[in-house]
């Protein structure tokens, strides 16, 4: 093990597990989906205007801005370095560093948050929801800590012109070590364990509730009116969301960690962690799948942005757009009841 860690993967490497061609395939397929999807989801969210924003929302905004800065400025740079010859700057590198740190950190604490939050609406439903205000606090530390955790490495960056990648060439062995340990422990352990927990204790208390569940607003005013058969349907949905992080999340950290103690030259270690790192990657465009499409609100809201988008108004106007014959069925119908008000207004029509 040195002290060094590649911050964007080379353009070309031998003996890997997918082919190049492959890994852009994954890489422009999340990239369209992510972005996609994340945009339909702050256009759901500004349609409804402020008024309507409850803090879930405001965390997944939160979730949906913490994967378009991993789609926006991770993914493209990744692809540009596989397709042409990558010359990166000091100021380049220290930029691109903590780009996935900060957005995966954004990611896990948010969706932990969420976890949280919403454990808290199941188990004390009576108890007043977090105003918006709250939600924007818990918003602002986690981005606070995900950037603490990203100082290292904007420390420690630098181009390696040999190779002409980025590098982050730590002090010591011990440092690289520490610091991965702590990344692991910080940005999976706690947070998974706190997901877990928070889906457990959600769990139990919807199979042990057999009456309505209500939920109050910050007001104290009553939301919304849950039966038993919802209830178990939220937790099917859990327990997707969970399985789904730790298949993305886990072989990642597993790979780096063994990589990181004396197993960087063993082949299957090496192509399971490339693998697992484009797994990483993927979940920022299956988060807006699962927060939000699951939902019946967001999905109506998918669809009438989608129908706007594709129609531009032609469905509205061609539903409106009487079939031919019809008006004048409707004309000879209004003549033989005599009823000439229909006659006139159809005929204003």
């Amino acid at each position: 093990m040195n002290n060094t860690s590649t911050v964007l993967i080379p353009r070309i490497v031998r003996s890997n597990l997918l082919s190049q061609e492959t890994e852009l395939a994954i890489y422009y397929l999340t990239l369209f989906i992510g972005v996609t999807g994340n945009f339909l989801v702050f256009l759901s969210i500004a349609m409804r205007g402020l008024r309507l924003v409850r803090p879930n929302d405001i965390f997944i905004l939160n979730l949906a801005a913490s994967d378009l800065l991993m789609l926006v400025v991770f993914i493209p740079f990744s692809i540009h370095i596989r397709v042409a010859v990558f010359n990166p700057s000091v100021f380049i590198c220290k930029c691109m560093a903590p780009v996935i740190t900060v957005a995966l950190g954004g990611a896990v604490f948010t969706l932990t948050v969420m976890a949280l939050h919403r454990w808290q609406m199941i188990v004390n439903p009576f108890q007043r929801d977090i105003t918006n205000r709250t939600a924007c606090i818990l918003v602002s530390g986690i981005w606070v800590l995900s950037l603490a955790l990203a100082v290292p490495k904007i420390l420690f960056a630098t181009p390696w012109e040999y190779k002409r990648i980025c590098i982050i060439r730590w002090p010591s062995k011990d440092y690289v070590s520490a610091y991965t340990v702590a990344l692991f422990v910080i940005r999976f352990v706690i947070p998974f364990t706190l997901i877990v927990f928070s889906y457990v204790r959600m769990g139990i208390s919807l199979s042990r509730t057999h009456a309505p569940r209500f939920r109050k607003d910050s007001r104290g005013n009553i939301l919304n009116l849950t039966n038993r058969r919802e209830n178990f349907e939220v937790i099917r949905t859990l327990t997707v969301i969970v399985v789904l992080f730790f298949v993305c999340m886990f072989p990642y950290r597993v790979s780096l960690l063994l990589q990181m103690f004396g197993h960087s030259k063993n082949v299957i270690v090496s192509q399971v962690y490339r693998a697992s790192a484009l797994a990483t990657v993927f979940h920022s465009c299956v988060n807006p799948l699962i927060y939000c499409a699951v939902l019946s609100r967001f999905r109506d809201d998918f669809f009438r942005i989608g129908k706007f988008i594709f129609c531009m108004g032609g469905c509205r106007r061609k539903a409106n757009r009487p079939l031919a014959g019809e008006g004048m069925k409707i004309l000879q119908s209004a003549e033989s009841d005599g009823s000439g008000d229909t006659l006139q207004q159809t005929t204003s029509i």
